[in-house]
Order: structure tokens, then C-alpha cells, then sequence
């Protein structure tokens, strides 16, 4: 009987805990945070960051007064 290790519930409380806080915080910084971050965010990607500079470019383009420049390399 004394191989046994007691049982505690203190782990079990500390993660709920723990996933409260997160919760907490990542609703915190999402509130706070440029609607243009990509990095670091959840559902996004390059291609989200590609698709919003594309249509920036061409919303820009399809103004009257918008020119563009192309630098030779």
C-alpha cells in the first residue's frame, strides 16, 4: 500500500484555470489588434496577407487619379 502515490486534484483545477485565463487573453489581444496582422492569428495566412495587398493595389489602380511605377531590377 505504500507504492501508491496520492491522488490530487489540484492539476485538474489549475488547467481549468489555465484555459480560462488563455480564453480571456486571446479575446484581449484579438480586440486590441490591427485588423491587418496576419502573422501569429488564427484562420490566417500569406494568402490572406497576398489577397489584401492585391486587392489594395488594384482598388487603388481602378481610382482616376492613381499611377504605377514598375522598378527595373
Amino acid at each position: 500500500m505504500n507504492d501508491y502515490r496520492p491522488v490530487a486534484l489540484t492539476p485538474i483545477i489549475m488547467k481549468c484555470f489555465e484555459r480560462l485565463v488563455l480564453a480571456h487573453i486571446i479575446n484581449t489581444i484579438n480586440i486590441n489588434m490591427d485588423p491587418h496582422q496576419y502573422a501569429y492569428r488564427k484562420n490566417r495566412s500569406v494568402s490572406d496577407a497576398v489577397s489584401a495587398v492585391v486587392h489594395s493595389a488594384l482598388t487603388d489602380l481602378e481610382s482616376r487619379d492613381s499611377y504605377a511605377a514598375h522598378p527595373g531590377l
